[in-house]
């Protein structure tokens, strides 16, 4: 067969070979759709084209018999498995009324893992609102295959999965998923880089969108401490509240990785780092981006405390970037606020390294006992059209004082 599942409704193309030694006598081919319909009967072995459609065909899995006769005697039968999903799959806290496959709000499963486990490829997986937190225990929410998981209203409020800092609350595996409109709070990582990290989410692909990462908490050896994005992107987000208590971090907000990430249209604002030690490993930031894009982002009052003076580490309370593209920015009144004699190199606003890109971005009234408020670049940096000061230190074209009034990097894009 060409296709052996489908959503909604679906037409199949079945091609029978055959093998061995006819019998002697005239074969038939009956053809059993197992979806209720008629028999087909053939005298050939052509090709042969059935449609599966709900509501007329049921969802669930259909098995497919073709068995050959000689006469009236069977010679031999095949099968094979055809599978009709919803395209829509529900999800809800609680509910007595759950059917599967979980079609319709009123049969809605009682869990979103639950949903996601029945949903196939291109199902969207909605979850209904609700006013209390899913997933309250310790489990997090894993999702394994290319489907849309989206919160039903649109609004992130309405849909809050709160961990209670047990665990991560998200993993995202599969490369073409999408999780849009809910919000992440309380998931929680540390003292492991690989299994903690993304303690919000882990993303290893897959787009992230229209969703609030909130009150999400490591300590120490985290990678990300709300979104771990590797190769995947970051759209239209809320980032707020998320809190490292201490030890070695990077990515406080985000840590976007690969050629193919992208953090784009996102808020990160009031995040908190009450200290951190900065080991080479670690590019500390609100954002780290390392190869990845980051663009039309606005990155405001977000504070790091106090820090161990690690000299080979890197500090961008805003901003840190290592080859990364960061575009249409506006990074401004973030604080570092440990001690100049603990991190000398610490900057409040952005720091860039190894080939990193800033375009058209502002970069103002941000605040670190280092002296640099603003910005720490080293030599292999491009700056080109970027408010921010001081810039007689800065090599670049298209430079501008910043000055208030100028914390719109994109003037009429609403940020």
């Amino acid at each position: 067969a060409d296709i052996q599942n489908g959503l909604d409704s679906f037409t199949a193309t079945l091609t029978p070979t055959v093998s061995g030694t006819l019998a002697n006598a005239p074969l038939t081919f009956e053809w059993d759709f197992g979806d209720g319909q008629q028999i087909v009967k053939t005298a050939t072995l052509d090709s042969i084209t059935h449609t599966f459609t709900y509501p007329d065909v049921p969802y669930g899995e259909k098995v497919v018999t073709l068995t050959v006769k000689a006469g009236d005697n069977a010679v031999d039968s095949f099968s094979r498995t055809f599978i009709l999903a919803p395209s829509r799959v529900y999800a809800t806290k609680s509910n007595p009324n759950a059917q599967y496959p979980y079609a319709t709000p009123e049969t809605a499963a009682s869990g979103i893992q639950t949903a996601i486990d029945a949903a196939y490829e291109g199902s969207e997986v909605i979850i209904l609102p609700n006013t209390y937190t899913y997933n309250s225990g310790s489990a997090t929410i894993k999702v394994y295959r290319n489907i849309t998981l989206r919160g039903e209203t649109g609004n992130f409020n309405d849909v809050v999965i709160d961990v209670n800092r047990r665990c991560r609350a998200m993993l995202i595996t599969a490369r073409n998923a999408v999780v849009r409109d809910i919000t992440i709070s309380n998931g929680t990582g540390g003292n492991n880089i690989q299994s903690s990290g993304g303690a919000g989410v882990r993303m290893q692909g897959g787009e992230l969108r229209n969703c609030r990462i909130t009150r999400n908490y490591s300590s120490d050896g985290v990678f990300a401490t709300g979104v771990w994005c590797d190769n995947g992107k970051v759209i239209n987000c809320l980032f707020d509240y998320n809190y490292n208590r201490g030890g070695h971090m990077s990515g406080l907000g985000v840590q976007a990785m690969g050629l193919s990430a992208l953090v784009d249209g996102c808020v990160f604002t009031n995040n908190n780092s009450a200290g951190f030690y900065s080991w080479s490993q670690f590019r500390v930031g609100v954002i780290t981006a390392l190869d990845a894009t980051v663009r039309n982002c606005f990155i405001a009052h977000n504070n790091f405390g106090h820090a161990s003076a690690v000299s080979s580490g890197y500090v961008g309370v805003g901003i840190f970037a290592e080859a990364a593209i960061i575009e249409n920015c506006t990074v401004v009144s973030n604080r570092f606020t440990s001690q100049a004699s603990e991190f000398v190199n610490a900057s409040a606003g952005v720091c860039g390294h190894s080939g990193a890109v800033f375009i058209n971005n502002v970069v103002e009234d941000n605040y670190s006992p280092s002296g640099l408020n603003n910005y720490r670049f080293n030599s292999t940096v491009s700056i080109t059209n970027c408010a921010t000061k001081p810039i007689d230190t800065l090599t670049g074209s298209g430079l501008i004082t910043a000055a208030e009034g100028d914390y719109i990097a994109i003037p009429g894009k609403p940020l």
